[in-house]
């Protein structure tokens, strides 16, 4: 038990919050697509290295996942199909490897994009500092786990395993054995829900150093 308890523990909170920044990042992508065709079109590419990443993760969860959906599944049958299915996969897979790099960048395209590039890159460089300070933050606080470049997710011990740290794996070990109603099992959901705290950490971080810069500088994007 202590076992399945700890590959859940490391793998569903890389799961669940590459599940939501996939989501996101392809909304965003789709609704950039027709005015920034650049910028919607690394959106998309993030959203697809992020699905990747989750993917690579789960199979510490659910080894069968590798011959359904994993790098070694379709994933590669794609990247045999033509060369061009083989370059964009190539490209989608290091992109899954560098996910914080590629944001970077495809910030710096909406901001050459933009109509006042001195205040978009003002903002956007104070968004993604403090996001990227919040994630850090919310890493060290909730002791999420690391991921490798194999894919695999590894332990992060935290602040001196925090006292948030310590009730999350608490409530971890309560829930391995319990299910809601007796027939749902409940062994997932406090990691689940670390993945989620941190995807709000993230989330937040960005938007607060939004709002200072739009606070500082008085330009709001439209």
């Amino acid at each position: 038990m202590a076992s399945g308890v700890s590959t859940i523990a490391l793998t569903l909170p890389i799961i669940a919050s590459n599940a939501i920044f996939s989501c996101r990042r392809a909304a965003k992508g789709f609704n950039a697509l027709d005015e920034h065709p650049v910028y919607g079109a690394m959106n998309m590419d993030i959203a697809a290295g992020q699905v990747l990443k989750g993917v690579r993760v789960a199979e510490g969860l659910a080894p069968g996942v590798s011959a359904v959906a994993s790098s070694s599944g379709i994933f590669n049958t794609l990247a045999e199909s033509g060369k061009a299915i083989k370059a964009l996969s190539k490209f989608v897979d290091f992109t899954s490897k560098n996910i914080n790099p590629i944001i970077c960048v495809t910030s710096g395209v909406k901001v050459l994009g933009s109509d006042d590039k001195v205040n978009t890159a003002a903002k956007e460089a104070l968004a993604l500092t403090t996001m990227f300070a919040s994630e850090g933050a919310a890493k060290a606080i909730l002791a999420m786990p690391i991921v490798k470049n194999g894919g695999k997710a590894v332990s992060h011990n935290g602040i001196a395993r925090s006292f948030v740290a310590k009730q999350i794996e608490a409530l971890e070990e309560t829930c391995a054995t319990k299910k809601l109603f007796d027939k749902i099992p409940l062994n997932g959901m406090p990691s689940a829900l670390k993945g989620v705290f941190f995807v709000l950490a993230s989330i937040y971080g960005y938007k607060l150093g939004a709002y200072v810069a739009e606070k500082v500088t008085g330009y709001k994007e439209n």
